[in-house]
C-alpha cells in the first residue's frame, strides 16, 4: 500500500519453498529502501514465522474499539 504495508499469499503447496522470501525481496526491490510494515493475525503462526525470519520485528498488537 502507500504506507508500505506488505501481504504475501503463497498457496499451500508452495509454500516452503522460498518462494515468499523471493516475492517479498522483489518487493523491497522495487519499491527502495525504508520502513515496510506487515499486519498479522497474532494467530497465524506461520506467517509471523516468515516475516521473523525475512528481518521483521514485532512493534505492536492493535486493538479497535467502535461504539454503534
Amino acid at each position: 500500500t502507500k504506507q508500505n504495508e506488505i501481504g504475501i499469499f503463497v498457496k499451500k503447496e508452495w509454500q516452503g519453498k522460498g518462494i515468499g522470501s523471493q516475492i517479498l525481496e522483489l518487493i523491497i526491490e522495487k519499491n527502495g529502501s525504508g520502513r515496510y510494515l506487515a499486519n498479522i493475525s497474532p494467530r497465524n503462526k506461520k506467517s509471523i514465522e516468515f516475516f521473523k525470519n525475512n528481518g521483521f520485528n514485532l512493534i505492536q498488537y492493535t486493538y479497535e474499539f467502535i461504539k454503534s
